[in-house]
């Protein structure tokens, strides 16, 4: 039934265009990267970024998940949670309102329908935050080197405090995908919390917003009420997604935490959602 699922995501027209979208919003990063970069080689008189291994060259400063001042990062980062439920969040909502559901619960069991629909909904939100990532770190090798990130150069947005910040500094590419990861968990948590609104809120597009209005709505409590003198980590989950940190470090408690519960408290729903006996 998860094959099956599958296909069904991927033969998305929706899915389709959005990860195409999440994938070409990076691009606006590679491209002031680029800009940059030239630019510093024209400054330091070097022909080529492999050929010197100086840390402004390093991908590991100019990555998404690291820089704070691109166009892309900016864009990206604002809007990977509508991006994740726009992706499939709606569907189960679209077969509900057309009687799919009914259909295919009377063939393959509600039990095993859900399942499917929310590892299928899981796979569809980590894939559309992750992969732009992943991406995005590839092209840059293209242009910079991999020199080894230094902890008292100002060209690297990163802290020992930070989430899995010294091993930034020790095992950079570490570093880079096990946020990938943490961030993929962060993604499909997204979109199973789009589809278990969608179980009590009619009309599918209604419920696509909520994950991200949530999100806006604690970053600007947190950063308007949550900070202090004092203050060392943010308490914004949206700003949290950002590898590096943004203003203050991110706690890894508080990240992994919040994925934990979104995950434990939508699969619940969509436990006894399965076990009811109406659909509805």
């Amino acid at each position: 039934m998860i094959r099956q699922e599958m296909k069904r995501l991927f033969s998305s027209w929706m899915f389709r265009a959005v990860l195409t979208v999440s994938l070409l919003i990076p691009f606006f990063n590679t491209y002031e990267t680029w800009q940059v970069t030239v630019n510093d080689l024209k400054m330091t008189n070097q022909i080529a970024a492999e050929q010197t291994e100086w840390v402004f060259l390093s991908v590991f400063a100019k990555w998404i998940g690291i820089e704070t001042y691109t166009s892309g990062y900016s864009l990206f980062f604002f809007a990977f949670p509508l991006l994740v439920c726009i992706g499939y969040g709606w569907s189960f909502r679209q077969e509900l309102d057309t009687g799919y559901v009914n259909q295919i619960v009377s063939r393959v069991g509600k039990k095993r329908y859900f399942t499917s629909k929310y590892v299928t909904t899981f796979l569809s939100g980590g894939m559309i935050l992750a992969l732009p990532l992943l991406l995005n770190l590839i092209v840059g090798m293209t242009f910079c080197n991999l020199a080894l990130p230094d902890g008292t150069s100002l060209y690297f947005n990163m802290g020992n405090r930070n989430f899995l910040g010294p091993l930034f500094f020790t095992h950079p590419l570490w570093f880079c995908f096990l946020y990938m990861l943490t961030d993929f968990a962060f993604g499909g948590a997204l979109a199973c919390l789009c589809m278990t609104f969608s179980y009590f809120i009619k009309g599918r597009v209604l419920a696509l917003p909520i994950p991200f209005l949530l999100l806006l709505v604690w970053d600007h409590i947190s950063s308007s009420y949550l900070i202090q003198k004092d203050t060392v980590y943010t308490a914004s989950i949206l700003r949290m997604a950002h590898p590096g940190p943004i203003g203050y470090y991110n706690s890894g408690v508080i990240f992994l935490s919040v994925i934990a519960a979104i995950l434990v408290i939508t699969a619940l729903i969509t436990a006894n959602k399965a076990g009811k006996r109406d659909v509805l």
